[in-house]
């Protein structure tokens, strides 16, 4: 399956950037992280003696293991995405890892899940690989992300009783779920044509090379085998 047009020269090859680039870009991060917690708690009336007295009674292993499984999260997150993304955009596995770390920094900043646009833009701009095309896998592994409680929660039924609105619940959101899917498969084989040359037509052109995905058997795999792991850690 192949990009929607060939990549350019500077689409190839990223700039390098040197290894203190990155560890002050990394400092900076952290220091404006650190800022946007301190307001954010100030503006929610957060007292830090509290939060300190909290913390402290917890156990350390506790803490460490939180931190870690974060991380474990995080990359059976980006191993779904780099499935998706692979036949299409070639990339390595540490630029999804990166790229869903910032997604998910700023989903809990921001409302709307609008961490999930500024991966596209971070990853884009990071590997030079066309943003549009990015987009539309991520369109497909969002898809699979929210496909992936329906083996938990069937696992969970086997194992014991469960409310009987979950079951609605469950339905009304296979029905979203399903639409959703058809939606992409119309898309990728016949949907809306813009008119050649244009912008846009090269843009969705793209996009719709990264449903395309959704389309393939891998999607498939990903939807019995990887996508429910982050919600069963």
């Amino acid at each position: 399956m192949a990009p929607a047009h060939p990549p350019s020269p500077a689409e190839a090859a990223p700039p390098h950037r040197s290894g203190a680039h990155l560890a002050l870009r990394a400092i900076l991060g952290l220091i404006g992280g650190l800022l946007v917690a301190g307001v954010a708690g100030l503006w929610l009336g957060v007292k830090p003696a509290e939060v300190v007295g909290y913390v402290v009674g917890v156990p350390v292993w506790s803490v460490v293991f939180c931190v870690a499984s974060s991380f474990v999260v995080l990359g059976f997150q980006s191993l779904r995405w780099y499935e998706v993304m692979g036949p299409l955009l070639h990339l390595r596995y540490l630029d999804a890892y990166r790229a869903q770390a910032v997604g998910e920094m700023f989903n809990d900043l921001l409302a709307a899940r609008a961490g999930d646009f500024l991966r596209v833009q971070y990853l884009g701009r990071r590997t030079g690989k066309s943003r549009a095309v990015i987009l539309g896998t991520e369109a497909v592994d969002r898809w699979l992300d929210w496909w992936g409680w329906f083996p938990v929660l069937f696992v969970l039924a086997l194992l014991g009783p469960v409310p009987s609105w979950l079951y609605k619940a469950l339905g009304l959101f296979a029905m979203a779920l399903a639409s959703w899917a058809t939606l992409m498969i119309v898309l990728a084989r016949r949907g809306y044509v813009p008119k050649p040359g244009s912008r846009l037509g090269e843009a969705f052109a793209s996009f719709r090379t990264g449903i395309e995905a959704f389309s393939s058997w891998r999607t498939l795999v990903l939807a019995v085998a990887v996508a429910p792991l982050p919600w069963l850690w």
